[in-house]
């Protein structure tokens, strides 16, 4: 592969590209996306476009950030439902929420942590979002039920319109 694409992870908008053979700094890996920073930005890139010469992160260092981005996630969905920006969350917040939750629970499952960080991780991050992300879906699901129905009402009101 000559290039590799960054994306902002918080809206999958394009950042950039990376030359085969560039080096820069990883601050977690995932199964399938990898966290880095380069040219100052912070990005994302599919991990299987990547090769390794150095070792994963520590696993508990990786979990810690990890576990402080699912927890922003949680608090910023938090918010986003107090102001009612039900478009906010559905298009951005609870996808995000969703793939972080992923995220932890795969650095739960990897060697090198012991079940106390385990068990800690869990009680505060893992399980918050993951409670946090299942009411949102239910969110999510009734306002995909209510846009498609707006959207169909509009169709009616049309072809009503034109007979």
């Amino acid at each position: 592969m000559k290039f590799a694409t960054i994306y902002s992870f918080t809206i999958m908008k394009k950042l950039g590209t990376i030359k085969q053979s560039t080096s820069f700094m990883t601050t977690y890996v995932g199964k399938k996306w990898t966290k880095l920073k380069y040219k100052g930005q912070t990005g994302y890139i599919l991990s299987k476009e990547l090769t390794y010469y150095a070792e994963r992160a520590n696993p508990y260092d990786s979990a810690v950030t990890i576990s402080k981005c699912l927890t922003k996630k949680v608090n910023a969905l938090k918010a986003a439902e107090a102001e009612g920006d039900i478009q906010k969350i559905v298009e951005k917040l609870y996808p995000t929420l969703e793939n972080s939750a992923k995220d932890m629970k795969e650095e739960l499952l990897r060697e090198g942590l012991t079940k106390s960080q385990i068990a800690k991780f869990k009680k505060e991050s893992y399980n918050p979002a993951e409670k946090q992300a299942n009411r949102m879906k239910k969110m999510v699901q009734a306002w995909d039920l209510y846009t498609k129905s707006a959207y169909n009402m509009i169709d009616v009101k049309y072809t009503e319109a034109r007979e």
